[in-house]
């Protein structure tokens, strides 16, 4: 039997609502995603778990899109 915790390909998805509709603004996937007005954190627990080999990266909205401005 496989055992997986939950976080194991869950992504976070941010919805702007606007009129009648959602937009699709990003998807996150971590194993913790933090969600904060204009910035998302998304955590991993060790670096084989991400895409880049990374533990930490944080991303703040500009312009419309989410843009990562640090990874650790």
């Amino acid at each position: 039997m496989l055992w997986a915790t939950p976080s194991i390909g869950a992504r976070a998805y941010i919805y702007r609502v606007g009129g009648d509709r959602f937009r699709l603004l990003a998807s996150f996937g971590g194993d913790r995603v933090v969600i904060r007005r204009g910035t998302v954190r998304v955590d991993f627990e060790n670096p084989g778990r991400s895409p880049h080999g990374e533990l930490l990266d944080v991303y703040r909205f500009s312009r419309g899109h989410y843009r990562l401005v640090f990874r650790r």
